[in-house]
């Protein structure tokens, strides 16, 4: 995966050269087993995230970012509680529906999670590795303001879906995701040329 993104990323930077540096800073929480109903946006926790994004002047965007946080789960109905710390590495893709001074967008992105999950003795939970490497995707939606030439920001509602039953260190039906809202702020150096065209304007 990150020889076929290491090709990616030189093709692109050969052809078009235009490159943003993004971080972002939000509240997360998650749906899992020991969620109890009516409680799921009741808590939010720090949730991170850093990333390069590729053609920021452009309507459609490759890029690729970290993101990370941790959480708590506890159902006090049951007495049990967990502590997960999470990280993912990913690639996506932002397409915004307009260019100038606002534009709605959506993102779509498949992301490797490395995930810790702790009980109250600070133990993995019987039946649980120490850590958990997965696959997953993701999703997410906002609204991007230009605050000024080469800065923007950007308000959006993540989803992630890493494919694991185990966020709360319990193999439970429910399936397992972690909820985000983040703003980003963006920096990058405009066009030099602004009537250079691509697939991707």
């Amino acid at each position: 995966m990150l020889r076929a993104f290491s090709l990616t990323t030189l093709g692109i930077l050969l052809v078009y050269g235009q490159v943003g540096v993004w971080g972002g800073w939000g509240g997360h929480t998650s749906v899992n087993d020991l969620t109890a109903a009516g409680e799921v946006w009741n808590r939010f926790y720090a949730v991170y995230s850093v990333g390069v994004r590729f053609l920021p002047e452009r309507r459609v965007q490759p890029l690729i970012g970290w993101q990370g946080g941790s959480f708590i789960s506890q159902n006090r109905e049951l007495g049990q509680y967990a502590r997960t710390s999470w990280n993912a590495i990913g690639l996506g893709l932002r397409a915004h529906l307009r260019k100038g001074l606002w534009s709605p967008f959506f993102q779509v992105g498949a992301h490797r999670f490395a995930i810790s999950v702790r009980n109250q003795s600070g133990k993995p939970p019987h039946g649980t590795p120490s850590s958990i490497g997965v696959v997953g995707l993701s999703w997410a939606a906002g609204v991007r303001l230009l605050i000024t030439e080469g800065v923007t920001f950007s308000l959006l509602y993540q989803r992630f879906r890493p494919q694991t039953n185990l966020l709360d260190g319990l193999a439970g039906p429910r399936k397992d995701r972690i909820e985000a809202i983040m703003g980003e702020l963006l920096f990058y150096f405009p066009e030099a040329d602004r009537n250079a065209k691509s697939r991707f304007q």
